[in-house]
């Protein structure tokens, strides 16, 4: 990427971050905006997740009814669980991030629709460490053209997790 393009990327996102800001002054209009952002960006994650699969056979794959993925898959559904995301970023052997944050975070950390941060790839055996690179809370992947890993491995606490749930 040449620096003009790169001047013009980091003009081009200043603006969108400062226009959002006046427009969205209104608190009752930012919770309308995030609560919808949200659930686009999450309905199009499950899309993305599930590739070429069939929803039935995504289903298999995360352990859910193809009822749910479809529900999962429909923007306008509100009631996603945390604890449903948790067990589908477990069988697909990926990390989910929920966190709050200031508004003007969210809006930055939303601008990535890329097919990188729609459906990461899973962990690879040496690879799950902390980088050092900072990266956005809803795209910290690298890999694009991601396809679920069919070989689910259970999530095994450390004994100090253990030890703290006791």
């Amino acid at each position: 990427m040449s620096k003009g393009m790169d001047n013009a990327s980091v003009t081009a996102r200043s603006e969108r971050l400062a226009r959002l800001a006046r427009e969205h002054d209104d608190p009752a209009f930012r919770a309308s905006y995030m609560a919808h952002h949200l659930r686009a960006f999450l309905a199009d994650q499950i899309r993305g997740l599930r590739g070429e699969m069939s929803q039935a056979a995504f289903g298999r794959l995360i352990g859910k009814p193809q009822s749910v993925v479809s529900r999962l898959e429909n923007e306008e559904y509100g009631k996603v669980t945390l604890q449903t995301l948790i067990d589908i970023a477990t069988r697909l052997d990926i990390a989910f991030v929920g966190r709050f944050v200031s508004f003007p975070a969210f809006l930055d950390a939303t601008m990535d629709f890329s097919e990188a941060a729609v459906a990461p790839r899973p962990c690879e055996r040496g690879t799950a460490r902390a980088t050092g690179t900072k990266t956005s809370p809803v795209s910290p992947v690298q890999n694009v053209g991601a396809v679920p890993s069919p070989l689910i491995r259970p999530v095994v606490p450390s004994a100090r997790t253990a030890a703290r749930r006791r």
